[in-house]
């Protein structure tokens, strides 16, 4: 199995559902570029389609002897549906299944939900705070903008609203939180309007091998809505709601995620 992470997330948030999983199979995650331990050159290279083919050359370097089950959250799901678009004749020689997790075909929500004036307002809300932060303004007031916009995106990754459950401990909230500071500033302004710009080009691939979808019944970046959509596109896959769970179902539900793996892999 290899596990692609969500945006401003590095490959350790699969880690507890990689743990259950690896007694019975082999597991492997890598940090997308830009992000934890893989370089990032700059935001010309930054791109989904740039992801899918990290992905192309991730599986070459595996060079497995088996086809693989790809895990992908939020971005790591877009990722793979762009990878199936642009190698469909992977699907079943290289890929033997997929599972999406609070991910999207299209329309991912920065307005959190939110209608009208008020979701346009969240939605340019975090692009501003990620786009001041990736180049703070020059001048004197220069850094107290900067100080201001980090408060902002912390307040935002620490809170109940909107990443999270109303039920996720605070310990994870903080862990997130710190691992989405710790993402280069270029790398979340590069990638969120392409995160609300996502369009899958073509899921067709997918047809050719069983698909999971899994997301959580309070997420709010890519809602339940969005899954069935999904499901809508791709017949064949099974689809499960995860209660007590927000957008970074991983690391809000990482056993219920890793329970659905293992009926995949056994079915």
């Amino acid at each position: 199995m290899l596990f692609l992470h969500g945006i401003a997330a590095t490959c350790d948030s699969w880690s507890t559902v990689r743990a259950e999983l690896e007694h019975d199979h082999d597991t492997d995650a890598y940090d997308h570029r830009g992000h934890g331990a893989s370089p990032h050159h700059g935001p010309a290279d930054l791109t989904v389609t740039q992801l899918a083919a990290d992905l192309n050359a991730t599986l070459d370097a595996l060079n497995s002897a088996e086809p693989v089950v790809l895990v992908g959250h939020s971005l790591g799901g877009m990722t793979i549906m762009a990878y199936a678009a642009n190698h469909p004749e992977h699907f079943r020689s290289r890929v033997a299944a997929v599972v999406l997790v609070s991910t999207t075909a299209g329309n991912f929500d920065l307005g959190c939900g939110l209608p009208g004036p008020l979701g346009s307002l969240v939605a340019r809300s975090f692009r501003t705070v990620a786009a001041v932060i990736a180049a703070p303004p020059s001048g004197p007031l220069g850094p107290i903008v900067s100080r201001t916009a980090k408060f902002v995106l912390r307040t935002l990754t620490t809170s109940r609203w909107p990443l999270y459950s109303w039920s996720t401990p605070a310990s994870i909230r903080r862990d997130c939180s710190a691992g989405i500071a710790a993402t280069p500033p270029q790398s979340l302004h590069t990638l969120l309007p392409q995160l609300a710009a996502h369009r899958a080009r073509d899921l067709t691939p997918l047809h050719e091998v069983p698909v999971l979808i899994l997301v959580g019944t309070e997420d709010r970046l890519s809602p339940p809505a969005h899954s069935r959509d999904l499901r809508k596109l791709l017949p064949q896959a099974d689809l499960h709601l995860i209660p007590r769970a927000g957008h970074v179902l991983p690391l809000e539900q990482p056993h219920a995620v890793a329970a659905h793996i293992r009926r995949l892999l056994s079915a």
